[in-house]
Parts: structure tokens; sequence; C-alpha cells
């Protein structure tokens, strides 16, 4: 005899060597237990529903080419993701800066400067992009034996931030300084030794 589901109950037991099952399913509140195995599986899933208590994947395969997950949702309690493999990917974000080619450098070539005067560069955050500074420096030096030892004091002026010190300092953002499209960074470094000193100075972070 036949056994008798509500309308809403599909039970599915799919067995093969080559499977696509593309499933769509909405609801309130759903309990759904997959078990498939296969040697060859195309599986999308597109939940919406008001309430998901838990999706639980275990993947067991030789090779996965790509998992792409995209969650939207007001608030998550727990995701925990949990891989194994010979090989995985984790970069933290300035090493993946650099292997996507957005990292950005410039650097103040370095010259002689009397006191007061200064080296500066000036770069305007092109349209669609977004700036990040994670550090910067400077080093001043004399070359007239006779102030080796003197304060070689120098200034470092590196968008709003105001740093010094003898002979040079360096500044690492703890968070990076953020400047958006349209508007620029001005870096400058001022030589405030009481004698001619060489100065020189970098800014590094990424672009994106």
């Amino acid at each position: 005899m036949a056994k008798d589901y509500p309308d809403w109950t599909d039970l599915v037991q799919i067995i093969g060597a080559d499977i696509m099952v593309p499933i769509d399913i909405q609801g309130a509140y759903i309990m759904m237990p997959v078990d498939i195995q296969a040697q060859y599986l195309t599986l999308e899933i597109d939940i919406v529903a008001a309430s998901v208590e838990k999706v639980k994947v275990d993947l067991v395969a030789q090779t996965v080419g790509a998992i792409e997950i995209d969650i939207k949702a007001a608030s998550i309690g727990t995701l925990n993701i949990d891989i194994e493999a010979q090989s995985v990917g984790v970069f933290m974000q300035p090493d993946w800066n650099v292997k996507e080619g957005n990292a950005k450098a410039w650097a103040l070539t370095g010259s002689i400067r009397e006191p007061g005067e200064y080296l500066e560069q000036t770069y305007e955050v092109p349209a669609g992009k977004t700036l990040y500074i994670t550090d910067s420096s400077c080093l001043s030096y004399t070359t007239n034996a006779e102030h080796a030892d003197k304060p070689q004091v120098i200034e470092m002026n590196q968008t709003g931030y105001y740093l010094g010190g003898n002979g040079g300092c360096h500044l690492q953002q703890m968070t990076p300084l953020k400047i958006t499209a349209g508007l620029s960074m001005t870096f400058r470094i001022t030589n405030r030794a009481a004698h001619n000193t060489y100065i020189c100075g970098s800014v590094r972070g990424w672009e994106i």
C-alpha cells in the first residue's frame, strides 16, 4: 500500500554517477538531511527562509574545484568552518593585497636640505578607489663631519600626522589611515636641524 505524505513532503533517494540537482526551497522552518554520494556532482542550493536553524556541510572528496558561500543575514549566531586539505591558501590582508597587486609605495628621493626646507609628495586617490596607509618613515643625517655630533632633527607630516625625531622616525598604523576617492595623501619631511642635512622618506599601503 502506498504511503500517504502531506503535500509539502517529498522523499528523494538518488544513486547515480552523474547528477545535477537544483533545489529551491522557501519555508518558515525547515529540517532537511541530505546525504549524496556520487562520482560527479553539481549541487546548487538557494534557501530563502524566515529562520534557518542550522546548515551543516560535510565534504569528503579527492578534489573540490570551488566552494562559493554567500551569506546575507541580519545576524549570524555561530559560523564554524573546518578545512582539512593538503594545501590551503589563507592570507592576512596586507599579504593578500600584495598578491593581488593592490600594494602602493612612494619614496621621497633623498637630497641635502637647509634648515626649514622639505621634501613633499602628494597623491590623489582615483575615482572608485580607497587608499589605506599602513606605515611611513623618514631619515636624516648630516654629510658634514663637523655636524656629526649635533642633533639631526627631522619632522614628518603625513596627512595630519606630525612626528619627529633625531635622525629619523617611523609611523606604523595599527589601524590603516583611510583616504577615500577624490581626496589626497600628502607626505612631507622637513629638516629641523640647525644645519644642512640629507633627508629622505617613504610611504606604504594598499589601494582597493
